[in-house]
């Protein structure tokens, strides 16, 4: 089955003008700075724009491309701009003149190419999340990774201000779905809160990656694969740190950093995102902490001895263990029995290099799972 990318009109009227416009008005920002008046004008006409695109949300069966609205906003602020200046002296109506043909020029030249962000985004974060499972040791994940990511879609959602399930004032929100019957998961479901802003649009790939690299391809890749706890240790913990790593790697030149614009902001707002997940107060926050801390700290006790680089050692043990038969409660106790383990003392690097060289990942387990079960001050660890 191929690859599925739903993305409605309404949808699409909400976001992509935003997108466009949005940023063709803050290459223009420093107009708001000469006076009070050019301050409220060119705000107020960003906040039209917000405007426009939340009306968006209700418009169900309103099937407009997005271009063509693109198009008629751009004619409308130029309208927009005329009244909101019209008593005004002649040196500030040029400028903010000015200010519309800037943002007509940039419609104008998205129309020549005009990509759509979001699916742009999504097929980035499939080829990412493609090439880090196609880069480990289980073979048969490796043959069949393309095939399983063909069979997950990808919904966009949008959300007037805030998404109710988003993590503070963040206005982006996934979820991957599980159907009862058909499992392992279908879809993926983007939601962004409208009107949109910076932080969140550049946090979305970090969110994306996340849903696709820890539960799109959450093993095993049968009927027996059950979605997770909202915070489960592993899967929303020790796999969000994997998700992040591998954005943070992305973004940092060492990987494919020419498919997206702004590749440092993009960073600074995974991060944001990313340690806020954890924040006390959110729903899942203490499993989604302990899981982060625990795969932080493993990375970290590898690097100190580094007989391989590091991440991809952490990052080729993540992913094969979560792509894997393992149950739920065994990859949490893995968790634990890592912690417990680095804690009294014991060769965890010593383990993990044995499973480096070769790629066996159920002794691996059962070494950890054993010596947490029996060794752990004559109590089981998982308690």
């Amino acid at each position: 089955m191929s690859r599925r990318f739903r993305f409605r009109p309404h949808t699409q009227r909400a976001i992509i003008p935003w997108l466009v416009i949005h940023d063709a008005l803050l290459e223009q920002e420093t107009i708001a700075e000469r006076d009070a008046f050019s301050h409220g004008c060119f705000w107020g006409l960003c906040q039209w724009l917000d405007d426009r695109c939340v009306e968006q949300i209700g418009t169900h069966d309103d099937t407009t491309p997005a271009i063509e609205f693109l198009v008629s906003l751009a004619d409308d602020l130029k309208h927009e701009v005329k009244t909101r200046t019209r008593p005004r002296d002649a040196a500030t109506k040029a400028r903010f003149e000015e200010l519309a043909k800037h943002v007509r020029a940039q419609v104008d030249a998205y129309l020549k190419a005009p990509d759509d962000p979001v699916e742009l985004l999504d097929a980035w974060a499939r080829e990412v999340t493609a090439c880090c499972y196609e880069d480990q040791p289980d073979t048969s994940v490796q043959a069949a990774i393309a095939g399983r990511l063909g069979q997950v879609a990808t919904a966009v959602i949008v959300a007037s201000g805030v998404p109710p399930d988003a993590v503070g004032s963040w206005r982006v929100h996934g979820m991957t779905r599980f159907p009862v019957n058909a499992r392992p998961a279908n879809e993926v479901e983007l939601t962004f809160g409208v009107a949109l802003d910076d932080r969140s649009w550049r946090a979305a790939g970090y969110v994306l990656l996340h849903e696709l690299i820890s539960h799109a391809a959450q093993g095993p890749w049968t009927t027996a694969c059950d979605p997770p706890a909202p915070g489960d240790d592993f899967a929303e913990g020790w796999m969000d740190a994997v998700a992040y790593l591998v954005h943070a790697i992305n973004m940092s030149g060492a990987g494919q950093t020419d498919a997206l614009d702004v590749p440092h902001e993009r960073k600074i707002a995974a991060a944001a995102l990313h340690l806020e997940r954890t924040e006390a107060g959110h729903p899942g926050a203490a499993g989604r902490r302990h899981g982060r801390k625990v795969a932080v700290e493993l990375n970290e006790l590898l690097l100190a001895g580094a007989s391989a680089p590091v991440d991809e050692t952490f990052l080729g043990l993540s992913l094969q263990l979560n792509a894997s038969l393992f149950a739920h409660a065994q990859r949490r106790e893995f968790v634990f029995g890592i912690e417990t383990a680095a804690e009294l003392g014991q060769p965890v690097e010593k383990w993990v290099d044995e499973y480096r060289q070769t790629d066996d990942l159920d002794g691996l387990v059962e070494t950890v799972l054993t010596f947490a079960t029996t060794r752990s001050a004559g109590r089981s660890a998982f308690k």
